[in-house]
């Protein structure tokens, strides 16, 4: 969709969030190759509500930043910045010379200054009393709570929306190659909790919830407490051996997020697991 105003042409595009593992799905307003609105992208995003969290507001802050590292940099003769893509080699190497550890990239000479530039208030000062958070915890109150988190006879168990492993890192996979010999994606469950479903270690299941369903191989482990299971981040990636997994925002909905940070509460959805079939 494209928007003129004075005579400059500003176009609505797709995009995504890059930072964290759920990926939501944006549409970026641009003029000139530069963001200048963001919102979220209604089509991709329905079974969030449309939702987009204040990360993911922020991108067209992160994309012009002055400080933003375009290039990978090498500082040559204390003065004189080269731009060289053959530095992230030379970074590799020298890292895998130094087991016991590398410091790559410069050190803020003057550390308080950094943290005073992420300090939005005109004074400067950090503020102990914050009349948003004050106002939503007013509305936190025991009774209101107890009936959010009660379960009920369609949604008996908590699911964790994004169980960290090392098979990823923030919103990318690694190399899938490695799944050839792994299979990281796996719905982590209470073996005493399968038991009662009759699900076994390796069966495929599906996992509902009032955002979405995904479908995972079912590992047993007394790491997920009983009533809780966990689905992992980093899948549902097209790769060039196709797609592996789904991705964790597939059962998330616009209800399942913090009230004072917009931000998904994706440690506690409340679903069910079915066997398949």
């Amino acid at each position: 969709m494209r928007e003129n105003r004075g005579n400059i042409a500003k176009e609505w595009k797709k995009s995504g969030c890059p930072f964290c593992a759920l990926n939501c799905t944006l549409e970026v307003l641009v003029e000139d190759d530069h963001i200048i609105d963001v919102r979220p992208n209604p089509d991709s995003n329905k079974e969030l509500g449309g939702y987009c969290c204040r990360k993911g507001r922020s991108v067209k802050y992160w994309q012009d930043n002055p400080e933003r590292l375009n290039y990978p940099l090498k500082k040559v003769e204390q003065a004189r910045i080269l731009y060289d893509m053959n530095v992230m080699d030379e970074v590799f190497w020298a890292a895998d010379a130094e087991p016991n550890g590398l410091v790559v990239g410069p050190v803020e000479p003057d550390p308080d200054k950094r943290a005073r530039d992420h300090i939005f208030y005109p004074d400067k000062k950090i503020k102990l009393f914050d009349p948003v958070v004050d106002e939503a915890m007013k509305d936190h109150v025991p009774e209101k709570v107890e009936k959010e988190l009660a379960m009920n006879e369609t949604f008996d168990l908590i699911i964790s929306s994004g169980n960290h492993k090392d098979s990823g890192m923030d919103d990318s996979m690694r190399n899938p190659d490695t799944y050839d010999f792994r299979k990281p994606y796996e719905l982590t469950m209470n073996p005493e909790d399968a038991a009662e479903r009759g699900i076994k270690e390796g069966e495929v299941v599906r996992i509902v919830t009032s955002g979405g369903t995904m479908k995972a191989p079912v590992v047993l482990s007394y790491r997920a407490n009983r009533g809780y299971a966990m689905v992992p981040h980093h899948f549902g990636y097209d790769t060039r051996k196709g797609r592996y997994g789904e991705p964790a925002n597939a059962i998330t909905a616009f209800e399942h997020r913090d009230m004072i940070t917009g931000d998904t509460a994706v440690r506690y959805v409340p679903g069910r697991v079915e066997k398949i079939g």
